[in-house]
């Protein structure tokens, strides 16, 4: 017995000595008003991090452990508290965290984020009872709701009575923005808002639907009130009934298979003088529709077409009918919005996804410093406009020539120019190392006709070039000689590794033979020219040589700049 005793002294004493440790701690110093700003910078921070956003438990949470003076500082910051995540599953039920973050929240709406993980043991349509007792006591509070369920087979998920008792009892009288998601498992179901609303909210102005089909013709009191209106399944019945959301700033629609749209009344254009955001994909009859009786704004921020080809409309290896060339395309889309797009950065890619591949094209109406160095400015601001053609994924590869937006310029003259362009990115789909590497040759080489428009662009000055079209470009400016390129003072080449491997050379053959054709004509050296994702450091010898050509000499094995 004295032992436990001297045990559990000696306990309590380590328990006091290291709260005194951790209160002279610099940290513990910290006026608890700075301390809670500090959090905050944590907070959006993990905000903007989407591997820590899918986490259940976010990472400036888990600090309340570091001690308990944090604790005290955190539980005392309300902001700390707003973004609540719940997932339903055998193990966790989540209601308790509600009620706690509700409470320690204060006076702050709440972003509620509900995820229900299917199993075997609990129905798949009904969210716990004492969870949902609980989201209705604290309904008032709620500003974002995000509901995502797992797999769902098509007779649950249709009409979307699935969330019908969320709304039953309360209606949210607080709730702006609503997001309806669940994973497609065989057909796609359809969305009705009267199915899902009893009452519905007053204050509703954002509403995504992901994975179904969302139903125009019913609901349509509630397009009144939206700002933004996402419907990533795109949409059932007829299009002008967005007639009554006259104050939309975000439209984006993303068809998941064809639409039976409903006719159009003949002569009627929607025109939305509030839009700023504009984003549709559409396999090509929907989208060509919908371009028809849409009046897209001219000043748009941001603008994105997605023309999409259905898996079983045409055999991959017959001639693709008139009406899928891209002329249709831009004629469609002339006809929605005058005026051609005159960015001053594009990007030209080819890509791969899991369903579908073909070419993604952005443009940007401005440039910036960050430009010459570091590539896919999208990664620091969203282009101005996004043009995506898309293929199933087991499409010949020679159909890819018929879908090439920029092959004729009689297709897109009156609707997108390279006069303005100051920086060019043009991208292949590299595979990741270890592939066959020959399959990267067969890769689509995007015709003469663009080679030829961008080496005679008159401001081109910076190129970002996959060095797949290493090849094409010495063609260019063999072909053209002096007159290509004129402007250009910023070269670099990504992806070196991937061509050296396919052309089994070593790295400085590969960039010596750079210099024979930039020595053409006596040209002026360029002020920069790069190699990105280098099998190796280049000698010293292929670098003097390399200076023949350019002021600047920059290698590196990896896709970042010092």
């Amino acid at each position: 017995m004295a032992l436990d005793a001297r045990i559990d002294q000696l306990q309590n004493e380590l328990i006091h000595l290291k709260r005194r440790r951790n209160a002279l701690s610099p940290i513990s110093q910290v006026p608890p008003e700075i301390l809670c700003k500090m959090l905050l910078l944590v907070k959006q921070e993990d905000d903007t991090d989407s591997e820590e956003h899918q986490k259940t438990i976010p990472r400036y949470i888990r600090l309340c452990h570091v001690s308990h003076f944090w604790r005290t500082v955190m539980l005392g910051c309300p902001d700390l508290w707003v973004d609540v995540r719940l997932v339903y599953s055998d193990s966790c039920k989540g209601w308790r965290m509600l009620k706690f973050m509700a409470q320690h929240a204060k006076n702050q709406k709440l972003s509620v984020t509900y995820t229900h993980i299917n199993s075997h043991n609990h129905s798949i349509s009904n969210m716990d009872g004492v969870l949902l007792h609980t989201l209705h006591e604290e309904s008032s509070k709620v500003m974002s709701l995000h509901l995502s369920w797992g797999k769902i087979y098509y007779k649950e998920a249709q009409g979307g009575a699935l969330f019908a008792n969320i709304f039953r009892e309360r209606n949210f009288s607080n709730l702006e923005t609503l997001h309806l998601k669940h994973t497609l498992v065989c057909l796609q179901p359809v969305l009705q808002l009267e199915k899902v609303f009893e009452n519905p909210p007053p204050k509703l102005r954002r509403l995504e639907v992901t994975g179904w089909k969302f139903d125009l013709s019913f609901g349509c009191q509630l397009l009144g009130s939206l700002t933004h209106l996402v419907l990533n399944g795109g949409f059932d019945g007829s299009l002008s009934a967005l007639s009554l959301a006259p104050r939309l700033k975000t439209l984006h629609i993303a068809e998941l298979s064809p639409s039976r749209s409903a006719p159009f009344p003949p002569g009627h254009v929607l025109r939305f003088q509030h839009l700023e955001s504009l984003a549709l994909s559409a396999y090509m009859p929907t989208l060509s529709f919908i371009l028809k009786v849409i009046q897209i704004p001219s000043n748009l921020a941001h603008l994105s077409l997605g023309w999409l080809h259905h898996r079983y409309s045409n055999p991959p290896n017959f001639p693709c009918p008139p009406n899928a060339r891209p002329g249709n395309f831009f004629n469609a889309w002339e006809h929605g919005q005058e005026g051609a797009v005159l960015p001053q950065h594009v990007l030209v890619g080819q890509f791969r996804g899991h369903t579908r591949f073909g070419f993604v094209v952005h443009g940007w109406k401005t440039t910036s410093p960050s430009d010459r160095f570091k590539p896919r400015r999208f990664e620091w601001s969203s282009p101005s406009v996004t043009l995506k053609f898309e293929l199933p994924s087991d499409t010949a590869p020679s159909f890819l020539d018929w879908i090439f937006p920029f092959t004729d310029s009689n297709d897109y003259r009156r609707k997108w120019s390279f006069d303005e362009a100051r920086v060019m990115e043009v991208l292949a789909s590299v595979e990741p190392e270890g592939d066959d590497f020959l399959q990267k040759k067969e890769k689509h080489s995007f015709g003469d006709h663009f080679w030829t428009t961008i080496a005679n662009a008159p401001y081109l000055q910076i190129l970002h070039l996959d060095s797949h079209f290493e090849n094409k470009l010495k063609e260019t400016i063999i072909t053209l000689g002096y007159g290509a390129f004129t402007a250009l003072q910023h070269l670099v080449f990504s992806f070196v590794r991937f061509e050296t491997a396919v052309r089994r050379i070593p790295f400085d053959d590969f960039v010596r033979s750079i210099v024979e054709y930039l020595k053409l004509d006596g040209r002026a050296p360029l002020a920069l020219l790069g190699f990105r994702h280098c099998p190796e450091p280049a000698s010293k010898d292929t670098l003097e040589v390399l200076k023949e050509v350019a002021a600047n000499v920059v290698c590196r094995e990896n896709g970042e700049w010092a």
